[in-house]
């Protein structure tokens, strides 16, 4: 089985972000579009796993000691080609504690040889997958800006998901981790 550590969307930004996927779906040709309940900001993606390297991870997780706080969505912006482009996403304003949250996490499955991102952590929310037009946009895809601070959410846990691939949602707890 696959897993992923994230933090699992909640409240108005979820509902937010529902609206946001529903605009995308009308006006863009993407594949694939994710479940709501599947919305989440990655914090770790750990591939296959053994249930005593999950047992183990748990127990590291558990671990963690960091306060609860505050995350604000930036916009809606996309990976890839601008005019084909590869994933739709709700962006994250910068955050110190949600980095070293992050930071914790990936130290905590370096142990269990999970390999290192080559790439800068860059958080998000994927609404979005796999351009499926037949040709590009006449206009490249610039993204959506929001106000400012109407999507304010309070992360008080992170979670070890295991992946089902042929699922819909596809992501399921395994354990639930509180911030204090």
């Amino acid at each position: 089985m696959h897993y992923f550590i994230g933090i699992r969307t909640v409240g108005s930004e979820h509902e937010w972000l529902q609206t946001a996927q529903k605009d995308i779906k009308r006006q863009l040709p993407m594949k694939q579009f994710v479940h709501p309940e599947d919305f989440h900001i990655t914090l770790k993606f750990l591939s296959e796993c053994t249930e005593e390297v999950v047992e183990e991870l748990i127990q590291r997780l558990g671990e963690i000691e960091q306060r609860a706080f505050a995350l604000t969505l930036k916009g809606i912006g996309s990976f890839g080609n601008p005019t084909t482009p590869r994933v739709i996403w709700g962006g994250v304003e910068e955050n110190e504690q949600l980095t070293m949250l992050h930071e914790q996490v990936v130290r905590c499955c370096e142990t269990f040889g999970s390999p290192q991102e080559d790439r800068p952590y860059r958080p998000h929310i994927t609404l979005a997958k796999r351009w499926g037009g037949d040709r590009a946009l006449s206009l490249p895809f610039s993204g959506i800006e929001i106000v400012e601070g109407k999507s304010k959410h309070w992360v008080t846990e992170f979670t070890l998901f295991r992946i089902h691939p042929n699922r819909s949602p596809k992501y399921e707890t395994v354990q639930t981790f509180q911030l204090q």
